[in-house]
């Protein structure tokens, strides 16, 4: 169980590779979620969306919900390890 940040799409295909049932992929900006909508849509395992405003926390135009920065805290607590990725 991983909890994996995601950054960026340079290193997307790997990240993909590693993802298990029982991991979290953060995808660290809407917009960023935005655009990987269609390359993460067969990920097997739960996507949240970072959002960088913990005070107007909305849905993503990718779909999946957003969470705000406490909650991703409260993620890396329940993960015993975590990934980045640019």
């Amino acid at each position: 169980m991983a909890l994996h940040l995601l950054f960026g799409d340079k290193q997307l295909t790997e990240c993909l590779l590693l993802l298990s049932a029982e991991d979290t992929l953060i995808v660290m900006t809407p917009i960023l979620a935005k655009a990987l909508k269609d390359d993460l849509s067969a990920a097997p395992c739960r996507i949240v969306v970072l959002h960088e405003n913990d005070n107007a926390i909305d849905g993503t135009d990718a779909g999946w919900p957003c969470i705000s920065a406490s909650e991703w805290i409260a993620l890396s607590c329940e993960h015993a390890h975590s990934m980045s990725w640019a």
